[in-house]
């Protein structure tokens, strides 16, 4: 980090990042499309877009904001067909991402629950870049900003709105640093630092739950998801975890074949 904090923002190479979901909860819902492109001061090198299937449905909400629905996505790779290529197109970059939490919370999720190391993903957050140099405007969401600076925009689609935050990140630069002269560490100094992934928090299981979960040991369970559905499964309890306010079980779950979180309050039944 040190070493890029040296390295002159014209020398870097970045990769703008978008994702498209199923909801804004990374426990709960997963991605159905990501767009990338990776980019220097000087231009873009390449470009990438995929669709995903989530092996959930797609609410009729969600899919009313981007477009996607479960037909479309119902013959595209699942996610973890897709890490290995998603990972090497942004390597050795630095990500630039509007409300970089969101995305990257997901991406981290997504490494995780198909038990692949956690790539380094640091990111520019685009929406404090423009709070700083352009704090008069209306707000600061993605296609506001890009409707004041004319930065063409089709909304809610992932590489589009990739393509909308690297051209926020370069426009900032031209507006703050006309002369191309800074390096990463003058950027930082109103930025602040890079922006991680953050990750559920491992935590201590209650009496109830330790008493009745033992890791690595299958179980059944009657269980209640956000949408109100109640499903019986066979699960393999990993550890218990916390994000943001809500206590979680992490399991492998033997009806979706995959790695979940259950939320602890809505484990209805144990046994």
């Amino acid at each position: 980090m040190n070493t890029l904090k040296g390295e002159k923002i014209s020398d870097l190479e970045f990769c703008a990042l978008d994702l498209e979901t199923t909801g804004t909860n990374p426990v709960f819902h997963r991605i159905v499309e990501i767009g990338m492109i990776r980019f220097t001061m000087g231009g873009e090198e390449d470009k990438y877009e995929t669709l995903v299937n989530p092996e959930m449905d797609i609410p009729e909400k969600v899919e009313a904001i981007h477009g996607i629905s479960d037909g479309m996505v119902a013959s595209q790779p699942v996610i973890a067909d897709l890490l290995h290529d998603v990972e090497t197109f942004m390597r050795g970059s630095i990500l630039v991402v509007h409300n970089p939490d969101f995305d990257l919370s997901f991406l981290a999720g997504a490494f995780r629950s198909n038990n692949r190391p956690l790539p380094r993903m640091l990111a520019l957050d685009t929406v404090r870049l423009a709070r700083y140099a352009y704090p008069d405007i209306l707000n600061h969401k993605l296609d506001t900003l890009c409707g004041y600076l004319n930065i063409p925009l089709s909304h809610h689609r992932a590489l589009s709105d990739a393509g909308g935050a690297m051209g926020i990140f370069k426009r900032v630069m031209r507006d703050l640093d006309p002369r191309a002269l800074w390096r990463l560490s003058h950027l930082l100094k109103f930025h602040g630092e890079l922006v991680k992934p953050r990750l559920p928090r491992r935590k201590s299981a209650s009496l109830y739950y330790s008493s009745n979960f033992v890791m690595g040991k299958r179980v059944h369970i009657r269980y209640c998801d956000s949408e109100g559905k109640v499903t019986e499964r066979d699960i393999l309890p990993r550890e218990f975890v916390r994000f943001g306010n809500t206590n979680y079980l992490v399991a492998f779950c033997y009806l979706r074949n995959n790695e979940r979180y259950f939320s602890t309050k809505g484990i209805l039944e144990i046994g």
